[in-house]
């Protein structure tokens, strides 16, 4: 099945329902596979990790001046710098395709756009709904885009679509949180 053209009202009213609810049916019943099919090593699992710790604790320390807080974020930084470079490297040249359009990324970015609607209009004293509305309005082709281009991260998208996913949970929260509790 390809894509109907982006501007176009059959991609938004046919097609990306379809794909959305394609990928809501995969995740509820998903297709008996080979369990090492999609395998990403244990080390490229752990390594995203380590450096992000390394540049989280080297940090405060950079910051101050420690030679061992810069070593150890330019560690971090750097590890994670040629991560990303060897994960974009092992898609380059692939065409984009919606059939690993990530959809916990899309409703993520949905979603982020609807909470600076309604962090901005709590700020200012104003009604949400409209703010809410114009930021869903925002993310919405944003969110396309970065859930089409989260396949082009390898190896590594397993760790934006985790983001995401738990992302959502803080972006509820904190949605609660501005309508409710900050009167």
């Amino acid at each position: 099945m390809s894509a109907p053209g982006f501007f176009t009202a059959e991609f938004h009213l046919r097609f990306l329902p379809a794909l959305l609810a394609g990928k809501w049916r995969e995740a509820r019943n998903p297709p008996q596979r080979s369990p090492f099919e999609g395998h990403v090593p244990l080390e490229l699992t752990v390594v995203p990790i380590v450096c992000i710790v390394f540049a989280a604790l080297g940090a405060p320390g950079a910051l101050k001046g420690s030679i061992a807080g810069i070593l150890l974020s330019l560690a971090g930084f750097g590890g994670f710098a040629a991560l990303l470079f060897m994960a974009l490297r092992s898609t380059w040249g692939e065409p984009l395709s919606y059939e690993a359009f990530s959809a916990s990324v899309f409703f993520f970015v949905l979603f982020l756009g609807a909470t600076a609607g309604v962090f901005y209009a709590s700020l200012q004293a104003r009604f949400v709904l409209p703010w809410a509305l114009a930021g869903a309005v925002v993310g919405y082709p944003l969110g396309i885009l970065a859930g089409l281009w989260n396949q082009k991260l390898g190896f590594l998208a397993f760790l934006t679509v985790l983001a995401a996913r738990l992302g959502m949970f803080g972006l509820a929260v904190l949605d609660i949180v501005l309508l409710f509790g900050l009167r």
